[in-house]
């Protein structure tokens, strides 16, 4: 009985002693400042053999993506919704933001001032420019 006893206390502060408090690399960031509606101003590809900027009038349309406080996410196009989903903004450790709109790849973004910069330019994707809408 006494050799149970020691052990289930050995077993429990072994336990406890071996709590360590974890900081993953990539942890949910809460980021209100992209709450809102943003409109599409340009996206630039550049890579080794393509400097390509396309905008709303080349490509024949407008695109508007609004982020909510519930993680939705609409994008219309024309004025038209195109597309609803979710998203979340994560956060590393280098303070480096990644938006993920549903089954997209995830992005890099920053804000400066009312300009939202949404890039894939570390897989060769492009990167594009949006404009708070007011």
């Amino acid at each position: 009985m006494i050799l149970k006893a020691s052990f289930l206390v050995v077993f429990v502060l072994s336990i406890f002693s071996c709590t360590e408090k974890y900081q993953p690399v990539s942890s949910l960031y809460s980021n209100s400042s992209i709450i809102g509606t943003w409109e599409w101003q340009r996206t630039e590809l550049i890579n080794w053999s393509v400097h390509e900027i396309l905008t709303p009038e080349e490509v024949g349309y407008t695109e508007i993506w609004i982020f909510g406080q519930d993680n939705l996410f609409q994008s219309y196009r024309n004025d038209k919704l195109h597309n609803t989903t979710y998203y979340i903004i994560t956060e590393n450790e280098n303070s480096i933001q990644k938006l993920a709109i549903g089954d997209w790849a995830p992005a890099t973004i920053q804000i400066i001032h009312d300009e939202l910069i949404y890039s894939t330019a570390y897989v060769d994707g492009p990167t594009s420019y949006y404009v708070r809408k007011r």
